[in-house]
């Protein structure tokens, strides 16, 4: 196998693994990002403007 065709497999898998990231991978980033402080005060923020129905 020639070096260009390593490094074109090596691409291409790496490519692969950041656009396509396993499930583990994906329910990591969205535990951690539940911790994130800042989160729970733009859903505050949120909370204050969403309404059920229209006002009167």
């Amino acid at each position: 196998m020639t070096i260009l065709r390593c490094i074109s497999r090596f691409i291409a898998g790496t490519v692969r693994i950041h656009r396509q990231p396993d499930r583990a991978t994906l329910e990591a980033g969205y535990k951690a990002a539940t911790r994130e402080s800042w989160r729970a005060e733009l859903a505050d923020a949120w909370d204050a403007i969403e309404t059920e129905d229209w006002p009167a």
